[in-house]
Formats: C-alpha cells, sequence, structure tokens
C-alpha cells in the first residue's frame, strides 16, 4: 500500500467532517433563528441522530474508529426514522464517516506490514 494513502484519506476525512459540521451547524442555526413551524415529537429524534451523524466526525479526528462507527450508526437511524434510506443525501452525510472507517483500517493494514513498527511496538 503507497505509503501516502492512509494520510491522505486521513486528511480528506477530516476536511469533509469539517465541511459537513459547518453545513449542519448553519442548517440548524437557520432553523432556529427562522423557524417554518417545529417538529412533531418523532422528528425531534430523527433530527437528534442526524445532528449526531454530522457532528461525530469531529470526534473522529481523535477516535477515528469509535467516531466512524458511532456517526454511521446514527446515521443509519437516521434514515430508518426519516424514511431517506434511498437518498443521495444520505450517502454524502456518510462520506466522513466511511472515509475515517476507511483511513483506520489502512493504517491497520501499514502497521502490519511495516516490519520497523513492529519492532517499535514490540520494544514498547
Amino acid at each position: 500500500m503507497p505509503r501516502l494513502l492512509p494520510s491522505l484519506l486521513r486528511w480528506i476525512a477530516r476536511f469533509s467532517a469539517i465541511l459537513l459540521a459547518v453545513a449542519f451547524l448553519l442548517f440548524a442555526t437557520f432553523g432556529v433563528l427562522l423557524p417554518h413551524q417545529g417538529p412533531a415529537g418523532r422528528e425531534w429524534l430523527a433530527i437528534s441522530f442526524f445532528g449526531a451523524a454530522c457532528l461525530l466526525p469531529l470526534l473522529s479526528w481523535r477516535w477515528e474508529l469509535p467516531g466512524a462507527v458511532l456517526s454511521l450508526l446514527c446515521l443509519l437511524t437516521w434514515a430508518l426514522l426519516a424514511g431517506q434510506v434511498r437518498q443521495l443525501f444520505a450517502l454524502i452525510v456518510g462520506l466522513p464517516g466511511v472515509l475515517f472507517l476507511a483511513s483506520w483500517i489502512s493504517h491497520r493494514v501499514r502497521e502490519r506490514s511495516d516490519p520497523a513498527r513492529q519492532a517499535d511496538a514490540a520494544d514498547t
């Protein structure tokens, strides 16, 4: 595996997580400032899961696997609650989680294939 790929995946994931979080915060801010009508009870639950799916990729900056998995699980829950399973929008929101997951996997594959890293890990 090329040495640059894991780092490139991680930075693309970080950039997409920032874009997603900023877009969600703008959407949420204008939704509060300029409401058209209040959501019903079940919709609040879906909105909570959607918000978590948008903000949890920021957690992946520190903890890639837990942040990615939690983000994708929240997105799946939102998609099922809101009936958005086959929407392109759900795929776009899930992109940072998928990229962080791919980054985590590529870093683990690289660590296992690099003998110098294995020797360092054995020394500690």
